[in-house]
């Protein structure tokens, strides 16, 4: 399970908080990605988290970036 609160000003998020059934290392790294996201079109979500997953070496089991795309662009 996935939740997302986030707010979309034309094509672009404004703010967004990540939260659900799902672990992250480190855990940290949410406020990273959550933070990443915040000032772009919410159609290059899975490529700015792609990114910023090598970058970071970061892990996530639960959801892939393309998930969290997909739901944002349903908004």
């Amino acid at each position: 399970m996935l939740r997302i609160d986030v707010e979309i000003e034309g094509n672009v998020i404004k703010d967004i908080r990540i939260a659900g059934d799902f672990f992250i290392h480190p855990e940290e790294a949410i406020l990273l990605i959550e933070n990443s996201l915040k000032g772009i079109e919410k159609n290059r979500v899975a490529e700015t988290i792609n990114h910023l997953l090598k970058e970071k070496s970061i892990k996530i089991i639960g959801f892939e970036p393309r998930d969290l795309e997909e739901v944002i662009a349903r908004i």
